[in-house]
């Protein structure tokens, strides 16, 4: 039998080859091509994900085993994984409900309407968007599309302008909480209850944000 790590590179590699087959598509088949709709069957994550799972199955079946011993190493084996995945969507299904009923829009809206300065004001805006969905992603581009007006009507240079993205990206790992994905996987992963998890991650992403608003404002008091 091979060594796992063999095994390992053997499933993981195919995943990645499937992923990367459209992008290598695109740029050697024309569009109309009618192995184009296969491989863009094949190479979605999804698609990818699982086919990647049956090989590694099939790889690290033990050979000699009953199909009972089998069916009970791999469900053992994918147990733990589709409980995180199983709770990571529950948190990501939790933020698009609070994306598509706007309460971060709205509560970025009522910030953006103040007089703070412009590294304060992105700050707040990215830490309502994120308090209320919990999506890094959606965060950031709120909060760079509410603070893009303020930008465009000021004179503001390109350091502070710098420092004010520094401002948003360090404001996205702040106070992650029960509406983030990340935390779900956290605290399923690690084995944590929910309130170790606000306690310990919370706590550790909120120290980090915090402390990334900080050097930023001690730059542009420096400046």
């Amino acid at each position: 039998m091979k060594p796992a790590p063999a095994f390992v590179l053997q499933a993981l590699s195919m995943i990645l080859v499937l992923i990367l087959m459209d992008t290598a598509a695109r740029a050697f088949l024309p569009e109309d091509h009618t192995l184009r709709p296969s491989i863009r069957l094949l190479e979605h994550p999804f698609t990818a994900l699982v086919l990647g799972t049956l090989l590694a199955c099939y790889l690290l079946s033990p050979a000699g085993l009953p199909d009972t011993h089998r069916a009970t190493d791999h469900i053992e084996g994918l147990e733990p994984v589709g409980l995180i995945l199983l709770v990571t969507g529950a948190g990501g299904l939790l933020s698009l409900v609070l994306v598509e009923t706007g309460v971060g829009q709205a509560l970025a809206e009522q910030l953006a309407a103040s007089q703070l300065p412009l590294v304060v004001l992105a700050f707040g805006i990215a830490l309502a968007a994120r308090l209320a969905q919990g999506s890094t992603t959606v965060s950031m581009v709120t909060t760079a599309g509410l603070i893009a007006p303020v930008v465009q009507a000021g004179m503001y240079s390109q350091l502070l302008l710098a420092l004010t993205t520094l401002a948003i990206a360090a404001d996205t790992t702040a106070f992650s909480h029960v509406n983030e994905s990340g935390f779900w996987l956290v605290s399923r992963y690690l084995d944590f209850s929910e309130a170790d998890t606000l306690r310990v991650w919370t706590v550790l992403e909120t120290i980090l944000g915090v402390s990334g608003l900080t050097v930023v404002l001690l730059f542009c008091l420096s400046i």
